[in-house]
């Protein structure tokens, strides 16, 4: 299935929820086809594009299901849910590899013991990319927000927004700016 096509599925009745999504993944698949074309000719790694491109338009389908205003979507669920709500989405839907680019790439990803420690509302697994497509898309998502589309984050602002969220998240991202920007 086309992934704008599963968007306008599940979002047909939600026109403003869903023009910020395409918005924002469309940002973040530019960004991430761009991140991952560098490295892939610095480090001659073979990358698969057609995940690269259908992950980061897809990454962030779940936020249908939660309770933010800003994006006119009225779930019961809180932000921090919209990956794994993603993952569930994409996993009857679409390709596994899909499903797990949305479950991993909240933050800088989220481990097991952060959300045991944090107590948060998540299952409790690791939730921290695993492959070179995992890890470009959670990276290409740091540069642009949902409430802020008409703008690009700086390295910098990544960072202290991440840093928000603990010593593990922080030394995360540092991770793939190091790997895949420098």
């Amino acid at each position: 299935m086309n992934p704008y096509k599963l968007i306008e599925k599940i979002y047909k009745n939600n026109e403003i929820a869903k023009n910020i999504l395409i918005t924002h993944s469309n940002q973040v698949k530019n960004k991430a086809i761009e991140i991952a074309l560098n490295y892939q000719k610095k480090f001659n790694k073979k990358i698969n594009m057609k995940l690269i491109e259908n992950g980061s338009i897809l990454h962030d389908i779940g936020i249908i299901k939660i309770n933010e205003k800003r994006f006119n979507c009225f779930g019961k669920k809180k932000y921090i849910n919209h990956g794994y709500e993603g993952f569930k989405i994409l996993l009857l839907r679409f390709h596994p590899k899909i499903a797990f680019i949305s479950l991993r790439h909240t933050g800088s990803g989220i481990s097991r013991k952060e959300i045991i420690e944090e107590n948060l509302q998540l299952p409790k697994i690791n939730m921290i990319p695993k492959t070179i497509e995992e890890e470009i898309i959670c990276l290409a998502d740091k540069f642009y927000s949902k409430s802020k589309l008409d703008s690009e984050h700086t390295i910098e602002e990544i960072l202290d927004e991440i840093k928000r969220y603990g010593e593990e998240s922080h030394k995360r991202i540092l991770y793939l700016i190091n790997k895949y920007l420098n």
